[in-house]
């Protein structure tokens, strides 16, 4: 049997690998449980990667390829922007569940220590800097509602893609899907201030 390019194993290693993590945690995290989820043997992992470490670090650059592709949204107006990421980073959360569950836990610490742990602290405050900014520029624009604090509407921003990206596996269909994602952002836009009035007002309704 013809060999598989070495590119092409190493992405099949590192997608494996992420598998495992996610659904076993770290003390399952074997060069024999990787070999048996993409047909190899265990030695054969060591053709294509020195050390397990280089595996977690190739799971690392993996996780910060997808996150941040595109990134950042270069829209003009700050709603724009958040909308942009919003909107991609779901669909991120979606189609690569292994890594939002890696994200929220402490499984890559405990496999590679601090240089690890500290790179996905980077990945996160990366996201959050960028909500915080889109957010604080809106803010000093007097686009964002004089009741809601930028911090408050921070945690709102990223919690919903949590929800958002964990909820969605399990709905029926794709147009069910769409239709959380896009109520869950008019929720969002409600925030939204403009011309001296928010959206809900603007919409006819009023605050309770």
């Amino acid at each position: 049997m013809k060999r598989k390019p070495t590119e092409i194993r190493k992405a099949e290693i590192i997608e494996a690998s992420m598998k495992i993590i996610a659904s076993k945690g770290a003390k399952r995290f074997t060069a024999q449980l990787i070999a048996d989820e993409v047909g190899m043997t265990a030695g054969g992992i060591f053709r294509h990667f020195a050390t397990m470490d280089d595996i977690v670090e190739g799971i690392l650059d993996r996780m910060e390829e997808v996150l941040f592709d595109g990134f950042p949204p270069s829209a003009e107006d700050p709603w724009t922007r958040l909308k942009e990421f919003f909107e991609h980073r779901v669909l991120v959360m979606v189609a690569h569940p292994d890594i939002s569950k890696i994200l929220l836990s402490d499984h890559l610490a405990h496999l590679a220590g601090e240089i690890a742990a500290a790179r996905v602290k980077g990945l996160k405050r990366r996201s959050q800097q960028f909500v915080t900014q889109c957010l604080q520029e809106a803010a000093d624009r007097g686009e964002l509602a004089t009741d809601v604090s930028v911090n408050a509407a921070k945690v709102v921003v990223l919690g919903a893609i949590l929800a958002v990206g964990h909820a969605t596996p399990r709905i029926a269909n794709q147009t069910e899907t769409k239709q959380l994602k896009g109520e869950v952002w008019c929720a969002i836009e409600k925030m939204h201030h403009i011309s001296g009035t928010d959206n809900h007002r603007k919409k006819g309704g009023h605050r309770q």
